[in-house]
């Protein structure tokens, strides 16, 4: 029973909250079934976390990066791309430690650093 409400927590987390949109296509089609494969990934989180509250939205984007890597057998960039997708769906910027050996840049969205004043003196930046 308590597997089962660990599941439920921790789809609240990833598949509910809209945090993870990308990963949990992911993860769900992963080899075998949807429901196997994210009661996969809670087990995980939780052995490794000791609990399903309390866990930072980077610590658990970690966990899913590292599920979608070891056990779905992912490509580290492409996984890397979609934790990163989700991550800065809301408006995010700071960048995971776990994430800064990727290359993120996203080409419909300016890079980090290339934002160097408010947004109408970038809109006038390019006008002479």
């Amino acid at each position: 029973m308590q597997q089962l409400r660990r599941f439920s927590k921790f789809w609240d987390l990833v598949g509910n909250s809209g945090n993870f949109v990308e990963s949990t296509r992911l993860i769900l089609s992963h080899a075998g079934s949807p429901f196997d494969s994210f009661l996969t990934l809670s087990d995980a989180i939780f052995e490794r976390e000791g609990k399903s509250h309390g866990i930072s939205l980077q610590r658990l984007s970690e966990h899913v990066f590292e599920f979608l890597v070891t056990v779905c057998e992912l490509p580290r960039d492409e996984s890397a791309s979609a934790i990163w997708q989700d991550y800065t769906r809301n408006g995010r910027h700071d960048r995971p430690a776990f994430l800064r050996g990727f290359d993120l840049s996203h080409p419909n969205k300016p890079e980090e650093n290339q934002s160097a004043g408010p947004k109408r003196q970038a809109r006038h930046a390019g006008q002479s």
